[in-house]
C-alpha cells in the first residue's frame, strides 16, 4: 500500500505543478488561447480573466501545500481541483453551443501561435464526439487527481498519518 501511496502522491504533485506552469503559460498569452478566444466568442473576457486569476492563485496556493502539507493545505488543493474540473465543463458548455465558432477561435488561436492548423483535425476534435471525448479525458485527470489527494489524506491531516504507515 506504501508503494501505491508514493506513486499517487508523485502523480498529484506532478499534476498541480504542470497546472501551475500551464496557468502561467495563459497568463502570459492568454489572448492567443483557444479558451481565451471561446469566452470571446460567447463575449465573456472579463469572466475568462476572473477564472484565470482564481485558477492560478489556487494552483499556487496548491503547488505550495502538496510540497509542504498542512490541513488546510488539503482544503486547498480539493477546491483548486474542483475548480478546474467545473471550469472545464464550463468550457465544454461555451464550446459546444457553437461548434464552427468554437473551431474558428481554435483555428486562429493556433494561426497566433505559429502552429499548423489542420482543417481535418480540427473538424474531428470540434465534433460533438470529439468534445465528449476532450471533455472526458479532463474529467478522468481531474478525478484522478482527486483520488490520488484521497489517498494521501494522511499527509495532511496528522493523526491518520500513524493509522498510514502501519497500512
Amino acid at each position: 500500500m506504501a508503494h501505491l501511496h508514493k506513486i499517487s502522491f508523485w502523480y498529484l504533485t506532478l499534476f498541480i505543478l504542470f497546472s501551475v506552469g500551464q496557468d502561467f503559460q495563459t497568463a502570459l498569452t492568454f489572448s492567443r488561447s483557444t479558451d481565451y478566444a471561446i469566452f470571446e466568442s460567447a463575449g465573456l473576457n472579463g469572466v475568462f480573466v476572473v477564472c484565470l486569476t482564481v485558477t492560478l492563485v489556487l494552483d499556487l496556493a496548491a503547488s505550495y501545500f502538496v510540497l509542504r502539507p498542512r490541513v488546510i493545505g488539503f482544503w486547498v488543493i480539493l477546491v483548486a481541483l474542483a475548480f478546474a474540473a467545473i471550469y472545464n465543463i464550463a468550457v465544454f458548455g461555451l464550446a459546444s453551443g457553437d461548434l464552427e465558432a468554437t473551431k474558428a477561435a481554435y483555428m486562429a488561436s493556433r494561426e497566433v501561435r505559429g502552429f499548423p492548423a489542420n482543417p481535418e483535425t480540427a473538424n474531428k476534435v470540434f465534433s460533438p464526439e470529439g468534445m465528449k471525448a476532450t471533455l472526458g479525458i479532463s474529467l478522468f485527470f481531474a478525478l484522478s487527481s482527486l483520488g490520488s489527494l484521497a489517498l494521501n489524506r494522511w499527509r495532511f491531516f496528522p493523526r491518520e498519518q500513524s493509522q498510514a504507515e502501519t497500512e
